[in-house]
């Protein structure tokens, strides 16, 4: 009876691991990443770039908003850069699933944003965050 519930106990753990584990990593493919107006990057190929550019000017604006960038590796796993404005504050987030022989990474930021910017140049346009003390971090870079 004891040898019955301990491997009970083992295979409901093990059902809500892999349950918590699928949870944390689903397939998310870059045509549904574009289909849902992500700014994807992949294969080489930017997408949805002019909802970037939204996001900027609704930063500037003081409006509420909110962008997802995607990018995929060689193997179509995506590293998901969420980030939202509150008008005020800023929310980042970043998952990348577990599926590309690494360890699932979930982190978050949040700073105070004044302000954002575009900034070209000779390799390309940078996208900026500015925040109250005037650091700037660059959030995306299209190469020319």
């Amino acid at each position: 009876m004891k040898r019955f519930t301990i491997f009970s106990l083992f295979f409901v753990c093990l059902i809500i691991f892999l349950t918590a584990c699928s949870a944390l990593s689903p397939y998310y493919s870059s045509k549904k990443a574009i289909e849902n107006g992500d700014v994807v990057v992949s294969e080489g190929e930017i997408y949805n770039i002019d909802r970037l550019d939204k996001f900027i000017d609704s930063i500037n604006r003081g409006e509420k908003t909110k962008v997802q960038i995607d990018k995929y590796n060689t193997k179509n796993n995506p590293a998901m850069y969420i980030i939202e404005f509150d008008g005020k504050l800023l929310s980042y987030s970043f998952a990348r699933p577990s599926n590309d022989d690494s360890k699932d990474i979930l982190a978050g930021v949040n700073a105070e944003i004044i302000k954002a910017s575009r900034e070209e140049n000779e390799d390309g346009i940078n996208y900026y965050l500015i925040d109250n003390g005037g650091f700037k971090t660059c959030i995306f870079t299209m190469p020319k």
